[in-house]
């Protein structure tokens, strides 16, 4: 490949500025100019001279659905998400600030749901027959974090007032989410079930448990922030509204994706999926709120 013959769809990298990574052609411009998105700075206009020719990657999440639609579509390099993240805590995910409001919290919750309903603890009470102390418990880890919306905790609530029933599906279920043997998706799906009987299945709830039982391993979606993180990464999650193993796999994607640029970038060490997800929340939060300050500046008079 030379520079007159770029074509779309094509791979390269820049040739002065190798940190921008992998980047795929998006568009040929009648100026003879090109647009690339690169992995690690974005959406680039620039003259095909500076641009050398790459292996295509196999599977790479993002370039290989990457075209001009989905680059001109919010997305944001990874660079400003990481000066996002840092001007908001410096001293990355050891900093004290970020450890107060983003993981303490989440940490104790995590202990919290191991103290009161671990393995040996959900089983006592299960043989036991006491649902309603499983459902209260798990009630109560609710109130632990910010994480649920109000009304989602109240929808939980009310489908376990329906009666004793209710609370033997649930608490059967969780103990199999959490605890039970095979492969997670069916597990993951009876329990989506479950909450729908209840008309409580949401994102939210059903990946709130699991996320406490290993925030290494598990994940939590609030639905709002995982669909502007595949705005900004310009990562496709095929994103539907109700909870599904197939879903869950595709955010936890994203989340593995993040994890691999994080790394290579070497600027921040992720200790766990927590911080992860702090990543992306935060820096997103923060990136956001710039956007709205930069608009709200008042053009000078001319």
């Amino acid at each position: 490949m030379t520079a007159t013959t770029i074509k779309d769809g094509d791979y390269v990298t820049h040739v002065k500025l190798p940190g921008w990574g992998l980047g795929k052609v998006i568009e040929l411009l009648e100026s003879g100019a090109v647009r690339v998105f690169f992995e690690f700075e974005g959406d680039k206009k620039m003259q095909r001279d500076f641009l050398v020719p790459a292996e295509p990657p196999v599977g790479h999440p993002v370039l290989g659905k990457m075209d001009l639609n989905r680059a001109i579509d919010g997305t944001v390099s990874f660079p400003a998400l990481e000066a996002s993240f840092l001007k908001m805590y410096p001293g990355g995910f050891d900093d004290p600030r970020y450890i107060s409001q983003e993981r303490a919290n989440k940490i104790d919750a995590s202990k919290l749901l191991h103290d009161t309903l671990g393995c040996a603890t959900l089983e006592t009470l299960l043989r036991a027959g006491d649902f309603d102390a499983v459902c209260t418990l798990a009630k109560k880890l609710l109130t632990k974090t910010s994480l649920i919306f109000p009304n989602e905790k109240t929808a939980l609530a009310d489908g376990l007032k329906r009666g004793n029933e209710q609370k033997e599906l649930f608490a059967k279920a969780l103990d199999i989410l959490l605890y039970g043997e095979g492969e997670l998706g069916p597990r993951f799906s009876a329990f989506a079930e479950v909450l729908d009987k209840l008309d409580a299945c949401r994102w939210t709830t059903a990946t709130y448990y699991l996320f406490l039982l290993d925030p290494a391993q598990h994940i939590f979606i609030k639905p709002t922030i995982f669909q502007r993180a595949a705005q900004a990464y310009g990562f496709d999650i095929g994103y539907q509204v109700r909870p599904t193993w197939a879903g869950y796999q595709r955010m936890l994607g994203l989340t593995a994706y993040v994890a691999k640029q994080l790394g290579e970038r070497a600027l921040l060490a992720p200790k766990d999926l927590i911080d992860i997800q702090g990543f992306i929340w935060c820096s997103l939060a923060h990136e956001k709120a710039a956007a709205r300050a930069a608009k709200a500046i008042p053009k000078p008079r001319r």
